[in-house]
């Protein structure tokens, strides 16, 4: 009966899993990267849905193995998502390039006018 359980149980698994992965060549890298990049991320966050009661002190029984890998996971999914980096610059479309030359120029003269004044 156990056994039987155990069989139906995996067959549900099996069933939910995605087809197995095949090896990715140079030309096909950039363009599976993106699904891979969502199956990893997927597979991160059920890893920190099961540990997050752990963390937060919601479960039972707090377990110190499930603190570390969800805090572990959140390391991984932080880093999946590149936030350990630094954002990229927002640039405003309507903004105009600034003359660097020109700011000085006219600083410069502001001050001699300053000195001599």
């Amino acid at each position: 009966m156990l056994i039987c359980i155990f069989t139906i149980c995996m067959l549900i698994c099996m069933k939910q899993l995605p087809r197995p992965l095949q090896p990715l060549g140079e030309d096909e890298l950039a363009h599976q990267a993106p699904l891979i990049r969502a199956f990893v991320a997927q597979g991160l966050l059920e890893v920190w849905n099961t540990c997050q009661p752990h963390v937060n002190g919601t479960a039972e029984r707090v377990d110190v193995r499930f603190v570390e890998a969800g805090l572990r996971a959140l390391d991984r999914i932080g880093r999946l998502f590149r936030l350990d980096q630094p954002a990229a610059p927002v640039v405003d479309p309507d903004a105009r390039p600034v003359d660097a030359a020109t700011i000085v120029e006219n600083g410069l003269r502001e001050l001699e006018s300053r000195l001599r004044g």
